[in-house]
């Protein structure tokens, strides 16, 4: 029954006597009017009290679903971003050194998806308290051109293209988080 098999006869499942009138939305379980919960329709009293302490197996699964929406939107915008980032990079260039410029692109790809997605998974989670949105917004950007530069700090502080490497890791940083606010939803906080 838990599967959400119907079977052919319409008992109660909790009043053999009684003939269901409908089965409920979790367990699947048949129920008279005696069974079905007021303040819940469509659920029985054991899966309504589940419902009402969040433990239902529906919101298990759409809370499933919300954290791989959020992380595919992450991985998203970092590929939009550092393509983006590349091809104004390209503009600056004026379409010079493609082979640099291709070989940009991959290792931007790489550190933004590997140490960006991570980084602003963890900016989220420090900005989630803040009340207002706005404010909210331009602390987000702030921490992600921050660790823009300083992951590219991090990483390239021995080569010789210091300048050029902070630019790039802030302009990443900054566009990517445009992009993710972009296709975020209008709901989310």
């Amino acid at each position: 029954m838990s599967s959400g098999t119907w079977i052919n006869h319409s008992d109660c499942y909790f009043h053999p006597d009684h003939e269901a009138v409908l089965a409920c939305k979790d367990c699947g379980k048949y129920l008279c009017e005696a069974c079905c919960d007021e303040e819940y329709p469509g659920f029985c009293y054991v899966c309504s009290l589940a419902v009402r302490n969040g433990d239902s197996p529906v919101e298990a699964q759409d809370q499933k679903l919300r954290v791989g929406r959020y992380i595919l939107m992450k991985l998203l915008a970092a590929v939009i971003s550092v393509m983006i980032s590349t091809v104004v990079w390209g503009g600056i260039m004026h379409g010079e050194d493609g082979e640099l410029l291709l070989a940009i692109g991959l290792v931007s790809l790489l550190i933004v998806t590997t140490f960006g997605v991570p980084s602003s998974i963890g900016i989220d989670f420090m900005c989630r308290r803040i009340r207002a949105r706005w404010v909210r917004t331009i602390a987000k950007a702030l921490l992600h051109g921050l660790a823009g530069l300083t992951l590219a700090q991090l990483i390239f502080s021995n080569s010789g293209w210091n300048g050029l490497i902070t630019s790039l890791g802030c302009l990443y940083a900054l566009v990517y988080y445009a992009v993710y606010v972009f296709f975020e939803k209008p709901g989310q906080p």
